[in-house]
């Protein structure tokens, strides 16, 4: 498809097909009959078009009546375009699909607000009620989480005439929460991991850098011990991956992992290395054995913290086995259980794993109370998922304008710089390339850095004091800008200034 898309032929495997089957079926010359059909440029795209739209329409019209789960989550493009991905998750046919909703471009700013109302234009346009999203999942940015002006805070009923979705069910991606925990290292494991980028691999430092090879050989437990810790968070974030993951699976993941690093922690403080083979062939110092068990507990800490609301969400084990021997106080779900357990057609069903149980056709008309507790757990992403490799699959997006219609095209432009994205280890990496971000700002700049946020704090009471300092921080910052190979979004830089003076 792609090939006609862009030479308006048809392959010659194709032509040949369809030529044998126009003989055949019309008995006449094939070439008279192809001739007569249209495949330019414009015309394969405005068809393309046009099916997309009638896609997009049964969708949005199936959207008005159902209940779905939301994630979305804005990117800044390689040409400064900031551009805002939403994905639903939905029951239909007794099967839970996924769909890309809309691709919108942000025109003014990233803020809160403004993603609220591309949002909630996009379902007016289309009339869907806001009251149909019953979960929504997003990263960890302020702009999206943030408690009084984030975009959730405009879903939620935080102000009484704008209570938009009373019964919100708000999701900080796991996936995202997870790199946050992962990247909390100590300033010694911090040194190892740059020490490993400036090195690479170990047989080129013999006539490279003979003090850079001393030191990567000083810090080899250090690797051994980050090596296994993140394949084993690597692990879990592969379990977090995934188009089925729903809110039933991912607690017992998140579950696990603490108990696994908990098991860590007691092992490599008695010497057990049996989880840290490479260990076991070094000669670790108590140095050593007392940061590692220092770092472990330091994880664990920060991963039950971030954690903490799927760790204590209660997941009613009637979701689980609604045929166990359950005590149940709602007395409308207990009448209801009453009727799941002597349904015989379901018990057939639920052979079958429990979400297929709570997807049969009967479930919402029949017990309607259950399907109402159970549909959050089963549909409700868990994470940012599909938007973030939405965003991976994208390059550049470029107009051009070819007669009376617009064509769309997708540049892929190869990663020259930056880091690998997908990985674990992917968010240690990044801290560590724009490390040196602040150097060389004047001492009268405070640089803050957060996670990819740069703030810089200058105090004066003098205003062209204030806007000298600034002005040399964003030179430094530009030619650092040049030399590493990152790009400031110039459409998310703003300037806040605060004074007594009205």
């Amino acid at each position: 498809m792609n090939n006609v898309i862009k030479t308006g032929k048809l392959p010659k495997p194709f032509v040949i097909t369809i030529e044998e089957v126009l003989k055949t079926v019309l008995h006449r010359p094939a070439y008279d009959i192809l001739k007569k059909i249209l495949l330019s440029n414009i015309t394969v795209q405005r068809r393309i078009d046009e099916m997309s739209h009638d896609v997009e329409s049964y969708l949005c019209n199936y959207l008005q009546t159902t209940y779905f789960s939301i994630q979305l989550d804005e990117s800044t493009l390689p040409d400064n375009e900031a551009l805002l991905l939403a994905y639903i998750r939905f029951v239909m046919d007794q099967e839970i699909h996924e769909e890309l909703l809309f691709a919108r471009t942000l025109t003014t700013d990233t803020r809160s607000e403004s993603i609220f109302n591309v949002l909630k234009d996009y379902f007016t346009d289309k009339a869907i009620p806001l009251t149909n999203i019953i979960s929504a999942a997003t990263d960890g940015a302020p702009a999206m989480v943030g408690r009084y002006r984030g975009f959730l805070s405009h879903l939620k009923p935080v102000y009484k005439h704008k209570t938009y979705v009373p019964e919100l069910f708000a999701i900080h991606c796991v996936i995202n929460r997870q790199h946050l925990v992962a990247k909390n290292l100590s300033a010694r494991l911090h040194k190892s991991l740059q020490l490993i980028i400036n090195a690479t691999i170990l047989e080129f430092l013999d006539d490279k850098d003979l003090i850079l090879k001393e030191h990567f050989i000083q810090r080899k437990q250090d690797i051994a011990y980050s090596t296994y810790l993140f394949a084993k968070l690597n692990e879990v974030n592969l379990q977090l991956q995934g188009d089925n993951l729903n809110l039933i699976k991912t607690k017992p993941i998140i579950v696990a992992f603490l108990v696994r690093i908990n098991l860590m922690m007691q092992n490599i403080g008695r010497r057990e290395f049996s989880q840290f083979p490479k260990l076991s062939l070094m000669n670790c110092q108590d140095d050593d054995i007392s940061a590692y068990v220092q770092h472990l507990n330091v994880l664990h800490t920060d991963f039950k913290t971030r954690f903490e609301d799927i760790l204590t969400k209660t997941i009613p084990q009637w979701i689980i086995n609604p045929y166990s021997d359950i005590e149940e106080s709602d007395i409308a779900l207990q009448e209801e259980l009453i009727g799941i357990s002597t349904n015989e057609e379901l018990k057939v069903q639920f052979r079958n794993g429990e979400q297929q149980f709570w997807l049969h056709r009967d479930i919402p008309v029949t017990y309607p109370t259950l399907w109402s507790i159970a549909r959050k757990f089963l549909i409700a992403f868990p994470s940012s998922y599909c938007v973030e490799k939405g965003f991976g699959t994208v390059g550049s997006t470029k107009i051009e304008n070819i007669g009376t219609w617009s064509t769309r095209k997708i540049v892929w432009e190869p990663q020259e710089y930056g880091v690998p994205q997908g990985s674990i280890i992917s968010v240690a990496l990044f801290l560590v390339a724009i490390n040196d971000i602040s150097e060389g700002v004047h001492n009268l700049n405070i640089p803050l850095l957060y996670a990819d946020d740069l703030t810089i704090i200058c105090r004066s009471s003098n205003s062209n004091t204030i806007q000298q300092l600034l002005q040399d921080s964003t030179n430094k910052f530009t030619s650092w800008s040049k030399t590493s190979g990152f790009r400031f979004a110039s459409n998310k830089i703003s300037l806040i200034l605060i004074s007594r003076k009205n």
